[in-house]
């Protein structure tokens, strides 16, 4: 199914190119899963069942008008770093770096950015996880962002 871009969404989407807009919601959790390549292809899994994370803009040029089409959600979009030292200043810097390359919400609206083993996460005894969604501001602000991303990370019924 095809939806057109809501104005705003649209005019977002459109100003990405020019002014990158993401939106960066940043999750620490204490501790870390004992298959972190398990434990995203679970969040992957729930990420296919939320519509706001399985679309990506089509966007035929200057005479046609954006739309959400289907993308389906795939390893490309969940990205593990090792931090050197694996303080959490480190990972903060490290967060910066990598979400300062904007989204082409053509080609994906969304990306996780996973950092395990890190050291300092606020609340966490020990190593934590830290685990940063990318996703493109003509999907929403972070109201709108949050709720999708509760979804990926476990919370039942959307």
């Amino acid at each position: 199914m095809v939806r057109r871009l809501s104005a705003v969404d649209a005019q977002m989407y459109w100003m990405s190119a020019k002014i990158p807009n993401d939106t960066v919601l940043l999750y620490g959790f204490a501790g870390g899963p004992a298959d972190l390549e398990q434990a995203i292809d679970e969040i992957a899994t729930r990420a296919r069942g939320c519509p706001d994370l399985t679309v990506r803009v089509e966007d035929g040029g200057p005479l046609t008008y954006p739309a959400w089409v289907h993308r389906d959600v795939d390893r490309a979009q969940f990205v593990i770093y090792e931090v050197e030292g694996r303080t959490w200043l480190a990972c903060l810097a490290k967060v910066s770096e990598v979400t300062a390359d904007p989204l082409d919400a053509s080609v994906a609206a969304w990306r996780l950015h996973v950092f395990p083993d890190i050291v300092g996460v606020p609340g966490a005894d020990g190593s934590g996880t830290v685990a940063v969604l990318q996703i493109s501001h003509a999907l929403g602000g972070g109201g709108r962002t949050s709720g999708p991303a509760a979804v990926m990370f476990g919370r039942l019924g959307g």
